[in-house]
């Protein structure tokens, strides 16, 4: 091989369709810096914060359906990819992780800038390589069904030819695409046979899964409980199947002759609270899970792993096969909802009446991304329905209130308004994502925190208030430190029209919000 170790593993990646590339210049990984920035036809992002630019990408290779690079120096700045990549891992999203080295002879030396980085990933990478001198990269035997890692040891980096190479050529149009395994129906089968009374949850799809999941939940006609990332909660031709409150699930099925005696999952793994206690039931109810990553998101049950929009088309339900009748389940539960819309009206300044006014604003057609498990939770109780092509994304979990603006950045697109639904923790905790923001233009983006002094989702959980953080800042200064527009709203939510980019601050009412929960919990 003639060519320098960084030009080599340049081309192969652009071979295996890596189009786009975060880049957090430094010294060691500046021949990498500067064969990518020589290259028009390639997509560049530049940072300087590593652990932003890797949620960054994960968020754009979810948008793109594509893989997406990660380019940093060696030393601790390879280690700050780790928390992108376990969440990458975990949801089947293709980042690549390109790290820059010191040479080998350096490693457990103590050396300045060195690490041990060859294989640092461990299993959240689902291929590794370490790679010198001249070696050959293998990168094409990664199949894009999670992150990659190839770790790339240079030498003096001042030493290398500065002759311009130009990626751009090698680009490829085609687009890898994992590999399912081959889904044996009789799991979903032998689930049909063990319960007549099933719950069907649906986690978050792709848009491209959403019409088989419609066609199979149509002719499956049982009860159906729709998480916000579905996009399936709004769906006119499923409004016959959905429950709508779930915390109450358990409770009124049981008392409304529907004892629900299975769970089927289709897609992520839930973010509701129902998948959670489901852990305590496993002598109570069947369960099955259909998913295209291989997590069941249980320690027990049975799961499916495949290609949702291939298997639900081709998966014939039994002729025989008939889901006991649960119209006054379904009765029960609208009465419910009638209910909480009672307990907005009531408690209007308090969080979750807020969340559900604030979902009569977002305009049509808009992608809404929610920031953790409670914007997530909220929004399913409190959005209201008749939303229209309103994409709802988040992430599954794993990574808490860790990276999640510089995720919903990547997801950002021209053409429409982007929103996120952020608490004021998580935002404080990815100050550095709004770096990204010049780079977004003519985007129209809405940065929503929710301020409520803390993390109150522990509030109802522990005596402690160690545990929910509690602090007395606001955001006007965050916004003002990236030059964005800023608006506070105490116990309301903002109408008109806003700038093209903007950070507003909504502030529920402490004690309306309180007071509303405990309504609501009355309600069960």
């Amino acid at each position: 091989m003639n060519k320098p170790v960084y030009q080599h593993v340049l081309d192969e990646v652009v071979k295996t369709g890596v189009k786009e590339f975060c880049l957090c210049p430094g010294s060691r990984n500046s021949p990498l810096i500067n064969c990518i920035m020589a290259s028009p036809g390639i997509k560049k992002y530049t940072w300087y914060e590593e652990r932003s630019a890797a949620f960054f990408a994960l968020g754009r290779a979810r948008l793109t359906g594509c893989p997406v690079a990660v380019v940093t120096t060696s030393g601790t700045a390879a280690g700050e990819l780790l928390p992108a990549t376990m969440e990458a891992h975990y949801t089947g999203v293709p980042i690549l992780l390109l790290t820059a080295d010191r040479p080998r002879r350096f490693r457990g030396t103590g050396a300045p800038q060195t690490a041990e980085q060859k294989g640092l990933f461990g299993v959240y990478a689902h291929f590794s390589q370490d790679i010198e001198g001249d070696e050959n990269c293998s990168i094409e035997q990664w199949d894009c069904s999670g992150p990659a890692h190839l770790n790339v040891c240079i030498e003096d980096p001042y030493s290398y030819s500065s002759k311009i190479h130009d990626l751009s050529q090698l680009i490829s149009k085609h687009k890898v695409a994992p590999n399912f395994p081959s889904a044996n129906p009789k799991d979903l089968n032998s689930f049909f046979e063990s319960s007549h009374r099933p719950l069907v949850v649906v986690g978050a799809l792709s848009k491209e899964e959403q019409e088989s999941v419609i066609s199979f939940l149509v002719r499956l006609s049982a009860p159906i409980y729709c998480e916000g990332c579905s996009g399936l909660r709004e769906e006119s031709r499923l409004k016959h199947l959905q429950i709508r409150n779930e915390a109450f699930i358990w409770n009124l099925s049981k008392l409304n002759d529907y004892s629900i005696d299975g769970v089927l999952r289709i897609g992520g793994v839930p973010v509701t609270r129902l998948w959670r206690d489901l852990e305590d039931r496993p002598n109570e109810v069947a369960q099955c899970s259909l998913s295209n990553v291989p997590f069941s998101g249980l320690s027990w049950g049975r799961h499916i792993q495949c290609l949702l929009s291939e298997f639900l088309s081709l998966y014939a339900i039994h002729h025989h096969w008939k889901c006991e009748n649960f119209d006054a389940f379904r009765q029960a539960d609208h009465e419910k909802s009638l209910a909480v819309m009672q307990l907005f009206k009531k408690y209007p300044t308090s969080e979750p009446a807020l969340f559900h006014a604030l979902s009569k604003q977002i305009p049509d057609h808009s992608m809404v991304y929610l920031g953790n498990s409670l914007p997530i939770r909220e929004w399913d109780l409190a959005a209201h329905e008749n939303l229209i092509d309103i994409e709802i994304l988040a992430s599954r979990g794993l990574n808490g209130i860790d990276g999640q603006l510089s995720t919903y950045f990547g997801l950002c697109k021209e053409g429409r308004e982007n929103w996120t639904l952020v608490g004021d923790l998580t935002a404080l905790y990815d100050f550095s994502a709004l770096w990204i923001l010049d780079s977004l233009t003519n985007m129209k983006i809405r940065i929503v925190v929710i301020n409520n002094g803390g993390g109150k989702i522990f509030a109802r959980m522990y005596k402690d208030p160690v545990f929910q953080s509690l602090h007395h800042f606001d955001f006007e200064y965050f916004a003002k430190a990236w030059q964005i527009p800023y608006y506070c709203y105490n116990g309301s939510v903002p109408t008109g029209v806003l700038p093209d980019k903007v950070f507003l601050e909504i502030c529920p009412d402490p004690v309306a919000s309180d007071s509303f929960w405990k309504a609501y919990n009355e309600l069960n």
